[in-house]
């Protein structure tokens, strides 16, 4: 079974900051946090503005983060830079952000980064922009992963016909992210009836997956959906058994647990859960963190195995003045 043996802030509480959707990354004996940085303003969902921001830790001291810089490429007259999802396949990294302003611009851009160990920095080399991409993201989500075909495989969700209902998504790429196509419709919201979008994948093996896809529509659902091919065609959905928001997915030694904002009970909170291999079942851990009394929001977080069924959270969860941190 899953539990908590610690919990401690990773970034701290401050006033009128906005620190949301965090995502890790393990490289040897080092993990990086990838984090959304912006600033409280009740007038917009996430905060006014905001940032990738990138923090590092020694697995073996992971209540003391330090700041990376990050020498970036986004326009920083347009500071509106949602999501913050670091990725690491072989030895590069990749960052899937978005410029996003509510009835203003929605763009998804995929990165391409360069870590200087030297000088300690991250150097973003290369961002491409998915908006020719097809069909249009809404925005992507869940880490980007390598299929065995040797392409590059980005989870997304996006809409497939005009009543705006999303439906997850995976593209691929050929050319190391320069461009991107559609590799598969995961499982179509409108056919369906659903309301799908936020999904994350883990490999199981040669070219099985497995995806844990949101559904919008009560109580929802966290389904999930197999591919026996590499992600070219997924299997129909079935209950997890599991309710909730923003699946992250992480292979343990034995099986594979999840991070999610579980939404079962009358309060809210950072659900976890796992499955052992060979198992189809989901065994839910319980809530790690409960949205009680002046606690609310948040819940959107990530995992990285640390070794001998050891794992490592970061979420973020925030207060009565909605000024959000990031929690471990």
């Amino acid at each position: 079974m899953l539990k908590v043996l610690k919990r401690f802030p990773v970034i701290a509480k401050k006033s009128g900051a906005y620190y949301s959707f965090p995502t890790l990354v393990k490289r040897g004996d080092t993990l990086f946090l990838a984090v959304r940085s912006a600033t409280v303003d009740e007038s917009e969902a996430h905060g006014r503005e905001g940032i990738v921001s990138i923090y590092r830790a020694p697995v073996t001291d992971l209540e003391h983060w330090q700041p990376i810089p990050f020498d970036s490429n986004f326009d920083t007259d347009e500071r509106w830079e949602l999501d913050a999802i670091l990725s690491s396949v072989g030895n590069q990294f990749y960052l899937q952000s978005r410029k996003y302003k509510h009835d203003s611009y929605n763009e998804t851009f995929f990165s391409q980064l360069s870590f200087d160990e030297r000088a300690q920095r991250l150097l973003e080399v290369e961002r491409h922009s998915l908006a020719s991409a097809q069909p249009a993201l809404s925005a992507s989500y869940g880490h980007l992963v390598r299929g065995e075909d040797g392409a590059l495989l980005l989870p997304a969700y996006g809409g497939l016909s005009e009543s705006g209902i999303t439906s997850p998504l995976l593209f691929h790429s050929y050319d190391d992210g320069a461009s991107w196509q559609l590799r598969a419709v995961v499982a179509n919201s409108d056919s369906l009836g659903r309301y799908l979008n936020e999904y994350s994948m883990h490999h199981l093996g040669g070219k099985q997956w497995l995806a844990l896809i949101r559904d919008n529509h009560k109580p929802s659902i966290l389904w999930q959906s197999h591919s026996d091919d590499d992600g070219f065609s997924w299997s129909e959905l079935t209950d997890s058994g599991l309710r909730g928001h923003a699946p992250m997915l992480c292979g343990m030694d034995s099986g594979i647990a999840a991070i999610y904002r579980d939404v079962s009970g009358p309060t809210s909170g950072v659900g976890f859960a796992y499955k052992i291999d060979g198992d189809e079942r989901w065994k839910s851990a319980g809530i790690g963190r409960n949205y009680e009394g002046a606690l609310y929001n948040g819940g959107y977080g990530d995992l990285v195995a640390l070794g001998e069924n050891h794992l490592f959270a970061a979420y973020y969860v925030a207060d009565a003045d909605e000024s959000p941190w990031i929690e471990g």
